[in-house]
């Protein structure tokens, strides 16, 4: 099976793209949104993440690495900094690639419970597959712009 980027969201500042599957219905940053959406309690802090993606896509300066949290080979939303609104630390990681400080590629994730994405039940199949998605990226070598992947149709992943 095959996948290959798609734009997810493009705001003003950053565009976000994600991986779909040729065999499933929805796009990997589709599945986590989805899925998040359906746990009780995350209501929270997913609407913080949805926030802090949309300001920083419509931010002046984009993306920095700084801002998210290094996984490895890719990254993980959200941010340290980011809490809910009480003050309480966003537990959902949402697995990605940075391109540069306006493209963002998202993938999967979950719900963090341990300190180490592989020692966690909910995340470390996401976490795996982020890495093995991240490096067939770099490999196949993408084109862009400033805010746009010019070569999507060209990249093929594996799924």
């Amino acid at each position: 099976m095959f996948a290959q980027l798609i734009l997810f969201k493009k705001f003003k500042t950053v565009t976000y793209y994600t991986v779909k599957c040729d065999d499933r219905k929805l796009s990997a940053a589709e599945d986590f949104f989805t899925r998040m959406n359906e746990v009780a309690g995350l209501n929270e802090q997913l609407e913080r993440l949805v926030w802090w993606m949309m300001s920083v896509g419509n931010s002046y300066s984009g993306i920095e690495k700084n801002m998210l949290r290094f996984e490895d080979r890719c990254f993980a939303l959200p941010s340290y900094e980011l809490r809910t609104e009480n003050g309480k630390t966003i537990e959902l990681r949402l697995y990605c690639y940075w391109v540069n400080e306006n493209i963002l590629i998202l993938f999967n994730g979950d719900k963090k419970t341990k300190p180490k994405a592989l020692d966690c039940q909910n995340v470390r199949k996401h976490f795996m597959q982020a890495q093995t998605w991240t490096n067939q990226i770099i490999r196949a070598g993408l084109e862009y712009t400033e805010n746009e992947i010019a070569n999507t149709e060209e990249i093929l992943i594996k799924c």
